[in-house]
């Protein structure tokens, strides 16, 4: 699916895969020019600029969305685990919570997986893109969330 198509770059939903407990989708970023490590948000922390990088944001049909969701782990993710490591008991976040699994690329192919928490409501989940370094300013479309929630359920458990 696609989700920004401009001359000379291409980004698109690969695939989306339903667990019990949320969903991974799969983003591919072509384009007809190189992109540097340092364009898709990839540089050391303190050098790290929110707006270098690609931003996936997903928001539910009831109007939670994940506010973020760069080529790292989501702030809310990110707090929820510092907590956790101190010994504290934090409540979960509200979600969705997406969170980057695995990615790279180079030169003009990149491609990224991202891990979103908890399954989502029946209704649409808009998978919106923004990537100001590249002129992208926002560009969205829904993936079936009824239909992911459904896959979700159904899905059975690999160890009892």
């Amino acid at each position: 699916m696609v989700i920004a198509s401009q001359p000379r770059l291409f980004i698109a939903v690969t695939d989306c895969v339903a667990y019990s407990n949320g969903f991974t989708v799969g983003i591919a970023v072509r384009s007809k020019d190189e992109i540097p490590t340092s364009a898709m948000g990839f540089m050391p922390h303190r050098e790290h600029d929110e707006e270098a990088g690609i931003q996936i944001v997903m928001r539910f049909s009831d109007g939670r969305d994940s506010r973020g969701g760069g080529t790292g782990p989501s702030r809310a993710l990110m707090d929820y685990y510092r907590e956790w490591s101190e010994g504290n008991d934090p409540p979960e976040p509200p979600g969705p919570v997406i969170g980057s699994m695995s990615g790279g690329g180079g030169g003009k192919h990149w491609d990224f997986n991202f891990f979103v928490w908890p399954l989502p409501p029946d209704g649409p989940v808009m998978v919106t893109c923004r990537w100001p370094a590249r002129g992208l300013q926002t560009a969205g479309k829904e993936l079936n969330g009824t239909a992911i929630r459904a896959a979700g359920l159904r899905s059975k458990g690999v160890w009892d």
